[in-house]
């Protein structure tokens, strides 16, 4: 899940879904927003619907790659993967029509991938173990997943009119976007562009009803603007919406007290979490120092002990499931959108 933060003094939100459940939840529920005795009570009035209902509180020991509701909408990564395939192939078939060579491997999509890497940012729950050695620093990661070197970038010219060509947009003020290269033309939006709409062709175009509100601090943008920049943007627009719900709800505000006076408690007087896992001073080091590590080590038993983790995915599932009560039809337009894209993809291929 990709972390979600908030200034000085303000509650925050963190996720990181790639990380491995440690231990069996068990199930409990939470008083005054710590791990306690309660059955899930309503906090205070959140929206228009009031606050989520919940049901017992699990208390993890560890961040979970549990899906959440709404990743049910997103491409699986076997759709994105022949999506992406195709793609890079039907972009690299144009390029050649050029003069320009670019590879046919698939590049992942960055949004995607950084929401699959599960978003280990700063703000990431890590174990005990880790916060002692890496304190707030990125725990060294393997390659797997990444892009092979030089896939998507295409070779055999100059930059700018091979820029031009793939996009159909100028780098240089002296060129005009689009026009001819090598004696053709250029297609609107250049090769990608053309492979963007080859594969969208005949998928459904998600669209909302107007007057939906985005968070407080949101782009600004309405979720029907988000759903001409893709699909998937609409989704992340509602797990914002979400998101910016569980944050002002009050078990969570009530966790997030209780976890600031555990940090002060422990020596660490900080006023959010942000606060303590972006600290300006971690940033000089290309290590952690040991104030770092310390830090990092006092927060993550303090996220345990009032059980951050099992309010937080608790309120996430529960808003996130409000959101797609809300907003059934244009998340089934994105779900058709997707299956249209992995049909033409295929059929594009087997035309090559």
């Amino acid at each position: 899940m990709p972390a979600h933060g908030a200034t000085e003094g303000e509650p925050d939100v963190m996720r990181s879904a790639r990380s491995a459940l440690a231990a069996a939840a068990v199930m409990v529920a939470v008083t005054g927003g710590a791990a306690g005795c309660s059955s899930g009570d309503e906090g205070g009035k959140q929206g228009d619907e009031g606050p989520a209902k919940l049901g017992a509180i699990p208390t993890p020991t560890a961040d979970t790659d549990e899906p959440l509701p709404l990743d049910a909408y997103l491409p699986t990564k076997e759709q994105e993967d022949s999506i992406q395939r195709a793609k890079s192939v039907l972009i690299s078939s144009c390029m050649k029509k050029f003069g320009f060579s670019y590879p046919a491997e698939p590049v992942p999509d960055p949004l995607l991938a950084m929401i699959r890497s599960g978003g280990e940012g700063a703000l990431a729950f890590r174990s005990e173990s880790d916060a002692a050695m890496y304190g707030y620093h990125a725990k060294p990661q393997g390659g797997e997943g990444q892009p092979e070197s030089g896939a998507g970038v295409p070779t055999g010219g100059d930059p700018a009119v091979m820029e031009l060509v793939l996009t159909g947009k100028s780098q240089e003020k002296t060129r005009p976007s689009g026009g001819t290269v090598a004696g053709q033309d250029v297609p609107e939006g250049g090769c990608a562009g053309e492979a963007e709409a080859r594969l969208a062709k005949g998928a459904p175009a998600p669209e909302t009803e107007g007057g939906q509100e985005l968070p407080e601090g949101a782009p600004k943008q309405s979720l029907g603007a988000a759903a001409g920049n893709g699909p998937v943007n609409v989704v992340l627009e509602l797990r914002g919406k979400a998101a910016d719900l569980v944050t002002k709800d009050k078990r969570f505000v009530e966790m997030i007290d209780s976890w600031k006076a555990c940090m002060k408690t422990a020596g660490f007087p900080v006023g959010s979490l942000s606060a303590a896992a972006e600290n300006p001073k971690w940033s000089q080091s290309e290590t952690a120092t040991q104030e770092e590590k310390n830090t990092a080590v006092a927060d993550m038993r303090c996220r345990l002990q009032v059980n951050y983790l099992g309010i937080d995915r608790s309120l996430d599932s529960a808003y996130q499931q409000r959101m797609i009560e809300e907003n059934g039809e244009v998340l089934d337009s994105v779900r058709s959108n997707t299956e249209a894209r992995v049909k033409n993809a295929a059929a594009l291929i087997g035309q090559g």
